[in-house]
């Protein structure tokens, strides 16, 4: 037996380096064709395959590493390990352990932990084994009585999340002579509160002599499928005319897996199946990783001019943001034509037209956040793929479209558009918008 695993083990590595080699990165950085991720898990492997190679040609060896790693000191190291992992993966990517999963049980295989070190480790493990059933716990408590489930599923949830934050009552019947609105946004659609781009419309409206109203039903942290979700759901009851459907470049193109729920007003993913099973996708992980991040990394205060974020958490946020105009990022975008196209057909069946609002990243419009942002290697990316991608779906549909770029660029290339490390518009970039949309839509809003 121990000399088939001799064979295999270092073949079966070898197969798996030659099967990570033929793959090319999306985004290739090193060599023309892998990302840096990529590459890590790449070495890590050869690494791996080396180790095992190097153990394989001694049988003497082989079949002392083996012993080494089936002992009971190289188990509850192997524990205490595995829990590290599990707990450290709160708040971060499991790419950064690459090196630790595959160095670590090699060094355990060449050296036998012995003395004081050998018998602190069952107890060591123990510990961190408990605090990863801790975690389990929690996970469980939060997943299956404490989240709250952020679809709005009744007409309960619905007054409660969208309608008390209208800045008048609105009735269900739509007035006679009145040309309704829905609004159809992330948190986008609700920066300002009353004056938000959407109620800025309505003004603009009024003051041109049209009778028109919005129904906003955006909701913030909302993703496309939980927009359809909700159009699906309540939309009918309003009969729109328009639905106004804001789409905000620097996060809509993310479409995460899982359903939206929320644990004390902190947004959460639950993911079903295996993959609720990695610790990282634990509710009680997510909820974690957010609390501590928001605790060092948000200012929330008094005076707004010193802005929502520290300045290191907003560019954290922006960079994550700039993946989005990476150069071929659009071979990834068909899931969010798809569901462009249910919320188009869904308003469409409604009797209603369709409208889309591209909201501009900040980093797009301004060029000092660019400069704060470096180094980026700009040649990779494209900032204006995103707007080129959304207007074209809408030219190949006969839809409106409003670009707010353009106009943004023209007035806030400098800044003065956006609330001070926050990512929204302030005052100014509200005006700014609701403007540009009603300038675009006029002809549209007075039928």
């Amino acid at each position: 037996m121990q000399r088939l695993a001799r064979i295999l083990l270092p073949l079966g590595a070898l197969a798996l380096l030659l099967a990570l080699l033929s793959h090319r990165s999306q985004y290739p950085v090193y060599l023309g064709r892998y990302s840096a991720d990529y590459a890590l898990l790449l070495l890590c492997t050869a690494l791996a395959t080396l180790g095992l190679g190097y153990l394989s040609l001694s049988a003497q060896r082989f079949a002392r590493s083996l012993r080494s790693v089936l002992n009971g000191a190289t188990v509850s190291a192997a524990v205490i390990v595995a829990s590290l992992l599990s707990l450290l993966e709160i708040g971060f990517d499991l790419k950064a352990y690459y090196p630790l999963v595959v160095v670590i049980p090699l060094l355990l295989a060449w050296r036998r932990p012995r003395g004081r070190l050998g018998a602190a480790l069952p107890r060591s493990a123990m510990v961190l084994g408990s605090l990863l059933l801790s975690l389990v716990l929690l996970e469980g408590a939060i997943r299956g009585v404490l989240a709250e489930p952020k679809r709005l599923a009744d007409d309960a949830a619905f007054d409660r999340i969208i309608r008390s934050q209208w800045p008048r009552p609105i009735t269900d019947e739509k007035p006679a002579g009145t040309f309704r609105v829905l609004g159809l946004a992330d948190s986008f659609g609700l920066a300002g509160a009353h004056h938000n781009y959407h109620y800025l419309l309505e003004r603009h409206a009024r003051d041109a002599g049209l009778k028109l109203e919005v129904v906003n039903l955006s909701v913030a942290a909302y993703e496309l499928p939980d927009e359809l979700a909700l159009l699906r759901r309540f939309a009918a009851r309003f009969e729109p005319d328009l639905v106004l459907h804001g789409f905000f470049v620097g996060n809509d193109f993310t479409v995460p897996e899982g359903s939206f729920v929320s644990f004390r007003n902190v947004p959460l993913r639950a993911h079903g199946g295996v993959a609720a099973l990695r610790p990282h996708h634990f509710l009680a992980s997510q909820w974690l990783a957010r609390t501590f991040r928001s605790l060092g990394a948000t200012r929330r205060r008094a005076d707004e001019s010193e802005g929502t974020f520290s300045e290191a958490e907003f560019l954290r946020i922006e960079r994550e943001r700039l993946a989005v105009c990476r150069r071929g990022a659009e071979r990834g975008w068909a899931r969010i034509e798809a569901l462009l196209d249910g919320i188009r057909t869904h308003s469409e069946s409604l009797g209603a037209r369709y409208a889309m609002v591209v909201h501009p990243d900040q980093f797009q419009v301004e060029q000092p956040l660019r400069q704060a942002l470096s180094p980026v290697d700009w040649e990779r990316h494209d900032l204006e793929a995103p707007q080129r991608f959304l207007t074209g779906y809408c030219e190949r549909h006969g839809l409106a479209c409003v670009d707010l770029l353009p106009a943004m660029r023209e007035r806030g290339a400098g800044g003065g558009l956006y609330l001070p490390r926050d990512t929204h518009y302030n005052a100014a970039g509200n005006q700014l918008a609701a403007a540009r949309i009603f300038g675009h839509l006029r002809d549209v809003l007075s039928k």
